[in-house]
């Protein structure tokens, strides 16, 4: 489209259309390539579901096998998606080749995310195993199961969610010579109707603050995690720990890159009330 373009322009236009693309609509960004010339890349998103909703997202995965990832894209990825979309054509916009105003650059694009400040309320999954084999196989199965985690809580009134990028490891003063990796959720419940939000008792009137109960979609993800077929072979050796934090609870380790987390006992936030894993 724009053969002669800077890398600025070309960055510029990515943002620009971008910000404004309709999500719903089929982004392709190079042809398919089906072994026998008939895979439709788009697929059938209603096929196994005729009663499915009106696509929030369409998406096939760019790798061999192609996946049509339509049906697992939920309204809270989409608004990421738009927001960060948005920034950056902020960014680009504001850049000194593309205007007078100098207050802002290219290298805000690489910003890292401020998911740990970004959000009111987190769920921190603790996946703990008696070696890192242990650990590794079981947070092998138990992360992609995050999906259905994060999509039912999405599904509460006026609930944000975002599952974080990467898990942190961290040395369990309970459990010292386990292997502990921590994944975090972030979750934003906005007040909304008070008929949506639990009170929590012994609160006065004046002094009533909404409650959204968590508790199903928490244990429905316990009962898919507890399907892993190698947990017969580890019983009482492998472990799913699940709190609920505040973002000033949080610990320090998780604020910082995971390789650059210490993993000291002085740094562990050992959380009280966790769900076992039975």
């Amino acid at each position: 489209l724009h053969p002669n373009a800077s890398t600025v322009r070309l960055i510029n236009r990515f943002f620009y259309l971008y910000d404004q693309v309709d999500w719903s609509q089929p982004i392709l960004l190079h042809g398919v390539d089906a072994p026998d010339g008939t895979w439709e890349p788009w697929g059938n998103i209603h096929r196994d579901n005729e009663n499915a909703a009106q696509p929030i997202c369409v998406v096939v995965t760019p790798a061999h096998p192609y996946w049509n990832a339509t049906a697992a894209m939920l309204e809270t990825t989409r608004r990421l998606l738009a927001r960060e979309m948005r920034r950056g054509w902020i960014a680009v916009a504001r850049h000194p080749a593309q205007s007078g105003n100098k207050t802002l650059a290219f290298h805000t694009l690489w910003e890292p995310c401020d998911f740990y400040r970004r959000f009111q309320h987190y769920l921190q999954l603790d996946f703990a195993g008696e070696n890192s084999t242990i650990c590794e196989g079981f947070k092998k199965w138990a992360l992609p199961r995050v999906t259905q985690l994060t999509s039912d809580l999405a599904c509460m009134a006026n609930a944000r969610v975002q599952p974080s990028s990467e898990t942190h490891p961290f040395k369990d003063l309970s459990r010292p010579s386990w292997t502990t990796e921590a994944f975090f959720v972030g979750l934003r419940f906005s007040r909304g109707n008070e008929q949506d939000a639990q009170v929590a008792q012994g609160e006065t009137a004046g002094e009533q603050k909404p409650r959204m109960d968590i508790r199903d979609a928490v244990l429905k993800f316990i009962e898919v995690s507890s399907a892993w077929p190698d947990k017969a072979h580890f019983t009482g050796r492998v472990d799913l720990r699940i709190s609920v934090l505040d973002r000033e609870s949080l610990p320090p380790w998780c604020l910082a890159p995971a390789s650059e987390h210490p993993g000291t006992a002085e740094d562990l936030v050992q959380a009280e009330q966790g769900i076992p894993f039975h």
